[in-house]
C-alpha cells in the first residue's frame, strides 16, 4: 500500500472524486451513489486507519463539545495525530480534508460546511445554531462571554450581537445575555395575554407612556410562564414587542447611533401614540412636571430623565442635544444650557 506509484494512482483518484463532489454541490444535488466514491476511496492509503482516525478526533469533540466539530479543529487536530495518512494521500488543506471527510463520513454525521454535528440538529446549521445549541446546554439563558469562550474553543470568529438576534430566534435577556426565543412562546396566544397585561398596566397609571425601569417585578410575575422558571425582565419585554409588534405597544429609544442593541428604551407606548421619538417622550414628560418654557443646564434635564428612569447611568451625558434635536428644545452656550419651548 505504501507504493509511490499506487500512492499517485490513488491520490489522482480521490481528486477527481472531490471535484466531481464539488460541482455536485455547487448545483444543489446530494452526490450520486456511485462507483466513483467507492474505488476512490477504496484507493486510499490506509483508508480505514485514516477514517478511525478521525472518528475519534470528532467523537473527542462532539463529549466536549455539545454533539458539534468544524473542520478548522478538525484539521489542527489531524495535523497533530495523523499527519502520515495526511501526507500519504495528499491532503494538503482544510479544505481537502472537509472533501475526504464528507465523503468518508457522508452517512454517518451531519456536515454543513464548517459545521459537523454527531446527528441532525434541531436548529440552523449555522453559526446561530451553534449559539442555540450552547444555549440549550447552558439551560436556555447564554451570556455574551460564554459564547466568546465556546467560539475561541472551536477556532471560530464570534458573532456580533446583531447577527445573535438577526433570525429572531435568539433576544436579549439583559445586558450581554441573551435567551432562546423558544423558551418564551411567543405564541398568539401568549402575545394576547401580553397585550392585555401592558392593557391593564396603562389604565391603572393613566399615563401615555411607561417607563421601561419602572415596571414593579410584581407586574411582570402576571405575564405568562417562562420555560425552566425565567423570571421576565425588563429588557425581555423590549425584545418580545419587537418581534412581535402585533402586541400592539412599542418602545421608544433616544435614536443615536451606535447605542449598544442590548439598551434598555425609554419607555413603553401603544401603537396609536402620537409619541413618535424620543424629544416627543421627553417634551411630554416636561409638560407632565410643568417645566415647558423653562431654561435650565442640559445636565440638569438629563439627571431629571435618569431619574425618571428613561436613561441609565451616564447614558447621554455629552450627546442629550444630539438625542433632542428637535425645534421644541433650545440649546444655547455651546449645547450646556437649554430652553423647553411649549411647541
Amino acid at each position: 500500500l505504501n507504493d509511490p506509484a499506487t500512492t499517485k494512482i490513488s491520490t489522482s483518484l480521490f481528486v477527481g472524486s472531490v471535484s466531481v463532489y464539488k460541482r455536485q454541490q455547487k448545483s444543489n444535488r446530494q452526490p450520486d451513489n456511485t462507483s466513483v466514491y467507492s474505488s476512490s476511496l477504496s484507493n486510499i492509503v490506509d483508508f480505514e486507519e485514516g477514517k478511525a482516525g478521525i472518528r475519534e478526533i470528532l467523537e473527542a469533540h462532539f463529549q466536549a463539545l455539545y454533539g458539534y466539530s468544524n473542520i478548522s479543529i478538525l484539521w489542527d487536530a489531524a495535523q497533530n495525530t495523523l499527519s502520515l495518512f495526511l501526507n500519504d494521500n495528499a491532503i494538503n488543506t482544510a479544505d481537502e480534508l472537509w472533501s475526504f471527510t464528507s465523503l468518508a463520513f457522508k452517512n454517518e454525521y451531519v456536515m454543513s460546511y464548517p459545521h459537523i454535528w454527531k446527528t441532525q440538529p434541531n436548529c440552523p446549521q449555522s453559526y446561530v445554531g451553534v449559539i442555540i445549541n450552547l444555549a440549550r446546554q447552558l439551560g436556555g439563558i447564554v451570556t455574551r462571554e460564554q459564547i466568546d469562550d465556546y467560539f475561541a474553543r472551536i477556532k471560530q470568529r464570534s458573532p456580533i450581537n446583531a447577527m445573535v438576534i438577526r433570525q429572531g430566534l435568539l433576544m436579549f435577556y439583559g445586558s450581554k445575555h441573551f435567551i432562546l426565543t423558544e423558551m418564551v412562546e411567543l405564541t398568539n396566544e401568549r402575545c394576547t395575554a401580553i397585550k392585555a397585561a401592558l392593557d391593564k398596566l396603562f389604565e391603572r397609571e393613566n399615563v401615555s407612556y411607561i417607563v421601561l425601569r419602572d415596571i414593579s417585578f410584581e407586574w411582570f410575575s402576571t405575564l405568562p410562564a417562562i420555560k425552566n422558571g425565567c423570571n421576565w425582565t425588563a429588557l425581555l419585554l423590549q425584545e418580545s414587542i419587537r418581534l412581535r409588534p402585533d402586541i400592539g405597544y412599542r418602545v421608544v429609544f433616544s435614536g443615536l447611533e451606535g447605542q449598544a442593541l442590548d439598551t434598555l428604551g425609554a419607555a413603553i407606548v401603544p401603537n396609536n401614540s402620537d409619541i413618535s421619538c424620543f424629544a416627543d417622550l421627553v417634551h411630554q414628560y416636561c409638560q407632565d412636571k410643568a417645566i415647558l418654557g423653562k431654561k435650565m443646564a442640559t445636565e440638569e434635564l438629563r439627571i431629571l430623565l435618569r431619574d425618571m428612569g428613561m436613561l441609565e447611568g451616564n447614558e447621554l451625558i455629552y450627546n442629550l442635544h444630539k438625542a433632542l434635536k428637535d425645534c421644541r428644545f433650545a440649546f444655547t452656550d455651546e449645547n450646556k444650557m437649554v430652553k423647553i419651548l411649549e411647541r
